[in-house]
């Protein structure tokens, strides 16, 4: 067997396309642009080895080498068990996944191939060769054309003039630290590879002395004759959006629509074949699924459709494709469906308070648990929450002290300042769902200046939105926290003022708590229809003479506990009826203006840890480049960072980074959330920024040592 003892044991091993036969080739990141390959990423996962399969094609690659390349990547995907994830690349537009597996040696392309009979380099033929270092982190090293047309004052160059010549390396001011720090160790590497040692290292730059030598050896040119960037616009890219996520069916040899967004779970049929695309660019990837009973010959067909697929659909011809099989969906591919529920979800736990835990040590039933009832940022505890505080409501771009500490209202904004147990501080900036733009803008500045002048920029910003606070807010407030509808135009005056019922005379409020012993209960008023109500939680409805309180089949004993309490304070001089749903009667659904469908309970899929490093362009823009299998060591000070810990967003601002690095961290953090293709968006979704040396603890725990 060709592919016997594959991805046994953790590592990166990689074969070339030889006369259709998979040949054992090195892992140093060198790849011929006339040849096709198979990679395969095997991982050890607690005990499991998980497998990552990439089929990877050069520009010049035979249509014959890059089928037989697809061909055999199924073979190692049988000889795997159908486990393997597997990826399409093609050369110039490989995943950051892909990228990841080559961090010292980076990426190669070297011209030619094993069909066009290529040589490898002999240093004795005294030949010159130019290479072109690009990138800060994923770094691609590409053989160019030995010509000053080749170059520009962006990235990086290696002239290697031949065996026992001089290697030199040109570092304009223009290219990223980075870059010359790379650049230096691939002209090391060639030195000590190609050249047996014996051949000199020499950094030039712009400046440099011994700049009329390097375009000596180069044979025409001069500094003035190198352009200022590769002419790249790294952000001639289309921003993905939820509307253009689509499901498409095979249907023979081709794709045909079968839904749109927001995907279902049960949209997908295990004896057939679907893939799911954003239709964007900027993704550079489709998905494609395939049910347990489908056939090795309808899983083949479907590689070859979906490789039609991107330039019939107005997708970009190099969009990479990844292959998952069902019951072994990628998180990632998950995240395109509103919701999800694995084999693998079972248990259930009582009704005890869970108290300091590891976000990735919670079982599953204790997760969704905890971010349905127990509010967002489930590993951020500071303390108890009994600290001293302070509150303000943002009136006209300014902060106007607030007493009344148990009360907020869904049209302002408010900022509050909280000293932890230790002394430090945490800056919270709430924003009710119908505040205004203005006012929001407003809290965020005012966190900001705040933040500079009494604290020297290292307190912790928490940008929080109604519906999302987390467990250390929500615990400030000691269980009485309720959030009305209204807003300070309302002139509300009493917690029964008749200015926060509708029209009917009713209103309804959303109570939730992660146990009765917690501090975290909070009710908030929603739209008094039955529409609103949600069988994960229990509601209290209210009217004139009546009040009902409504416990939701998935809702706990314990959450129904608190919810009697709070409807003392919300209904001091009213009855309230309990009941459960499913057991309700006409006068109730009156009271919320008919019966109506309402969610019953899906469950969300878990999304794994993403980081994203945050990168200035030379075109005046910036971008976030994911960063794959990140470690503590890829937090560098003179970065900024963002990390999706899956459900919340943390801006992480290196000691050195500059302010425009800080502001657009800031800017793509909510440009990311508005392109997720989950629910998540920028005005439902946590937003916390952190400095470096002043990280929250549960921040470290995302991060491997």
């Amino acid at each position: 067997m060709v592919f016997e003892g594959a991805g046994q044991s953790e590592g990166l091993e990689i074969w070339r396309i030889e006369d259709f036969q998979p040949v054992p080739y090195p892992t140093n990141g060198k790849f011929y642009t006339g040849d096709s390959y198979i990679i395969l990423n095997t991982k050890d996962v607690k005990g499991k080895l998980i497998w990552s399969v990439h089929f990877w094609l050069g520009n010049e690659t035979t249509q014959d080498e890059s089928g037989a390349a697809a061909m055999l990547t199924v073979e190692l995907d049988d000889t795997l068990g159908g486990a393997p994830v597997q990826y399409r690349e093609v050369q110039g537009a490989e995943s950051t996944q892909f990228l990841s597996y080559f961090p010292q040696k980076s990426v190669y392309y070297l011209p030619g191939g094993v069909q066009s009979g290529f040589k490898h380099y002999d240093p004795d033929q005294v030949e010159t060769r130019m290479f072109k270092v690009k990138g800060k982190r994923n770094i691609r090293v590409e053989q160019v054309e030995v010509s000053v047309e080749s170059m520009n004052k962006s990235d990086c160059f290696i002239l290697d003039t031949g065996k026992g010549k001089t290697i030199f390396v040109f570092m304009p001011p223009g290219a990223r630290r980075s870059e010359t720090f790379k650049a230096t160790l691939v002209a090391n590497q060639i030195r000590d590879e190609d050249h047996a040692g014996n051949s000199d290292v020499v950094i030039t730059g712009e400046t440099s002395d011994n700049l009329d030598d390097f375009f000596a050896a180069l044979g025409a040119g001069s500094i003035d004759d190198v352009k200022e960037n590769d002419g790249v616009d790294d952000e001639a890219v289309d921003k993905d959006v939820k509307t253009g996520i689509k499901l498409y069916l095979l249907d023979g040899d081709s794709f045909t629509e079968a839904g749109g967004y927001p995907l279902k779970q049960d949209m997908l049929d295990p004896e057939k074949i679907f893939l799911v695309s954003s239709g964007g660019y900027s993704s550079q990837q489709i998905f494609l699924w395939m049910g347990q009973q489908t056939s090795k010959d309808s899983r083949l067909e479907a590689m070859k459709a979906a490789e039609k697929f991107p330039e019939a659909n107005g997708l970009h011809k190099n969009t990479n494709i990844v292959r998952v099989l069902e019951g072994l969906e990628t998180a990632m591919f998950k995240q395109y469906f509103s919701s999800w529920v694995d084999a693998s979800d079972v248990d259930t736990v009582g009704d005890d308070i869970i108290t300091q835990w590891n976000v990735e040590d919670l079982h599953t039933e204790n997760r969704k648990r905890m971010e349905k009832a127990g509010g967002s940022l489930i590993g951020f505890y500071p303390d108890n929450g009994s600290g001293e505080k302070k509150i303000w409501r943002v009136e006209e771009s300014e902060l106007v002290p607030v007493n009344n500490e148990g009360f907020l209202f869904g049209g302002d904004s408010y900022v509050i300042l909280y000293m932890t147990a230790d002394g430090k501080p945490v800056l919270y900036y709430w924003q009710g769902k119908t505040s205004t733009t203005l006012e929001k803008g407003a809290s965020a500045a005012l966190v900001v200046n705040m933040d500079n002048q009494d604290f020297g920029g290292n307190a912790l910003q928490i940008r929080v939105v109604q519906g999302e606070e987390p467990r250390h807010f929500l615990n400030m407030f000691d269980g009485q926290l309720i959030i009305f509808a209204g807003g300070k135009e309302t002139g509300f005056n009493a917690i029964n003022d008749r200015d926060e019922y509708d029209a009917e005379g009713a209103r309804l409020f959303r109570i939730r708590s992660l146990c009765k012993q917690a501090r975290d209960a909070r009710a908030e008023q929603v739209e008094a229809s039955s529409s609103s109500l949600d069988s994960d939680d229990v509601f209290l409805l209210e009217t004139q003479g009546k009040a009902w309180l409504w416990k939701g089949k998935d809702s706990s004993t314990a959450e129904a506990d608190i919810a009697w309490g709070l409807a003392a304070k919300l209904c001091p001089d009213v009855e309230v009826q309990g009941l459960s749903e499913g057991s309700e009667d006409d006068h109730f659904w009156a009271a919320l203006g008919g019966q109506q469908e309402y969610n019953i309970g899906e469950d969300r899929p878990f999304l794994p840890p993403r980081l994203f490093h945050v990168v200035l362009l030379p075109s005046g823009g910036s971008r976030a480049v994911e960063i794959f299998d990140f470690k503590k060591e890829d937090m560098i000070e003179d970065d900024v960072m963002i990390l999706d810990t899956g459900k919340e967003i943390i801006v992480w601002i290196g000691k050195d980074a500059t302010s425009e690095e800080r502001d657009a961290g800031a800017r793509i953090a909510g440009e990311y959330l508005d392109t997720d293709p989950t629910y998540r968006n920028s005005d439902n979704t946590v937003i916390m920024v952190c400095k470096q040396d002043h990280e929250p603890q549960f921040f470290h725990q995302y991060f491997k040592n």
